[in-house]
């Protein structure tokens, strides 16, 4: 049966063959608008993976740099200053957007985007001024006696600060957060931590009994 087209429309002058090459560009088009948005979507996802990844390492940071300033205080060597300045840094890639070290802990760069939900951005921010306050105590408890009153002081206030930002970060903040109506992921099982020197366990055993 010989198709007959509307009369008036743009393809009614038409030939067979360019009615065929339209309906293949137009189902080229298709196809691909599928696989950008396909493609958009993976990106996405991995982004967000990273960015959940690197959220997290921000505890473990805090937790460290607190130990490491303990231990300097007491004549271990540590670096604080180092761990401080990839915590601020780590921060500010978060808030802002660009590079950041690597998760896995080597020295390789990947860059992330800037955060750009507002609740999120204003936790990121209370964050931000937490982590300053605590690494603000760090140096003055580098410069005090230990055992001295202000001393004591500035290490309980720093224990504060550091479990304030604990509670503060709250469900990893949700940055790129799972929808509530997917199965959350399974949890990663822990890696044993370093084992430390007799010399060190016993240091910070002293100023957590305190």
């Amino acid at each position: 049966m010989k198709h007959i087209a509307r009369p008036g429309s743009p393809i009614a002058g038409w030939s067979i063959r360019k009615r065929l090459i339209a309906l293949v560009l137009l189902l080229l088009t298709v196809i691909g608008a599928i696989i950008y948005l396909s493609l958009a979507s993976a990106a996405n996802q991995k982004n967000r993976a990273l960015v959940d990844n690197i959220a997290g390492r921000q505890p473990v940071l805090v937790h460290r740099y607190l130990e490491e300033t303990l231990l300097l205080s007491e004549g271990f060597r540590a670096d604080p200053a180092g761990t401080g300045q990839a915590l601020i840094a780590t921060g500010d890639a978060l808030l802002q957007g660009g590079p950041v070290l690597a998760v896995q802990g080597n020295d390789e760069q990947v860059t992330i985007a800037a955060a750009t939900d507002p609740t999120v951005r204003a936790k990121l921010i209370e964050e931000a001024r937490l982590v300053h306050q605590l690494t603000a105590v760090g140096e003055q408890i580098l410069t005090e006696t230990p055992g001295s009153p202000a001393y004591r002081s500035d290490v309980a206030r720093a224990e504060k600060l550091a479990n304030h930002r604990r509670h503060c970060r709250g469900a990893e903040l949700h940055v790129g957060a799972q929808p509530p109506d997917r199965a959350p992921a399974t949890p990663r099982r822990r890696r044993r931590a370093r084992p430390r020197s007799r010399r060190h366990q016993t240091a910070l055993r002293r100023y957590r009994q305190r």
